[in-house]
């Protein structure tokens, strides 16, 4: 059987504030779809910015799941979405949502597959985008250009934020780039 976690995390004030309106409901649909819940909230100190853990939580979680759905901390979950594993393409190795403007994968809802592993690494160990303004999406989008790794494109209902198109009935609503997160989860989240 496969084993599957969805996971988040919030580190500093700000973002534990953001979490505290949106892991209820992350935490539900992850015992709606028979996943293991994790949220981390604390963390070890790095030299890097905070998003650069991402990648060793989804790893940690890689070592003890098959597969893992992560949701960055200022996503909304709307209503009771279907189970996105089942959306899952078997023969790719993560997913995630294409976002047309900026054009690239974001990583803020990111399936994976343990098979994911070696590529979190290598994406880690891109000194290069440490303080780049898109952090580990940018070392992960780097990995994607230079190693063949199957990835499917979600449908944006999975990952809509202020740039999506406004007839989109979203599963997941992301407050990335919004000016004040807070006060848009938490109106989501009424």
């Amino acid at each position: 059987m496969t084993t599957r976690a969805v996971v988040s995390m919030a580190t500093g004030e700000r973002w534990q504030k953001i979490a505290d309106v949106t892991w209820p409901a992350m935490r539900r649909y992850s015992h709606s779809i028979g996943a293991i819940w994790s949220g981390y909230k604390a963390g070890w100190a790095t030299n890097r910015p905070d998003p650069w853990r991402k990648l060793c939580f989804i790893a940690d979680s890689l070592a003890v799941s098959d597969e893992v759905l992560w949701v960055d901390a200022d996503v909304v979950v709307c209503g009771e979405p279907p189970n996105v594993f089942d959306e899952f393409d078997p023969e790719c190795d993560q997913a995630m949502v294409v976002h047309p403007n900026p054009d690239h994968h974001n990583t803020g809802v990111w399936l994976l597959r343990r098979s994911m592993l070696p590529h979190l690494v290598s994406a880690a160990m891109q000194d290069e985008f440490v303080h780049h303004r898109w952090w580990e999406q940018a070392a992960i989008h780097r990995v994607m250009e230079t190693m063949h790794i199957p990835t499917q494109t979600l449908p944006e209902r999975w990952n809509c934020w202020s740039g999506s198109p406004g007839d989109i009935e979203p599963h997941f609503r992301h407050a990335c780039g919004m000016p004040d997160q807070l006060a848009a989860v938490t109106e989501w989240s009424q």
